[in-house]
């Protein structure tokens, strides 16, 4: 997984603007690894450093509707999953 830049994030859901797409985060104590899924099946994914809130702005930041999200369940993943 690489880096992310957020622009490359927007790039890749702007097609889809308005759609409905779904999230997974791997969540680690030093970083996330975070997976896009767009309609077509398309998956985009990333590491980022684990801060909640960055990764909040950044998804919610999107164009499109989230339909679902899903975080792997521990006790690293607790506060992501209270809305950061």
């Amino acid at each position: 997984m690489a880096k992310l830049k957020v622009s490359s994030v927007h790039r890749f859901v702007e097609a889809f603007r308005g759609e409905e797409i779904r999230i997974g985060v791997d969540v680690h104590k030093r970083s996330y690894s975070v997976g896009l899924l767009r309609p077509d099946g398309m998956v985009k994914d990333w590491i980022c450093p684990a801060d909640n809130h960055a990764l909040v702005r950044t998804i919610l930041s999107l164009p499109v509707r989230l339909g679902a999200v899903c975080y792997e369940a521990g006790p690293t993943g607790f506060g992501l999953a209270a809305g950061a």
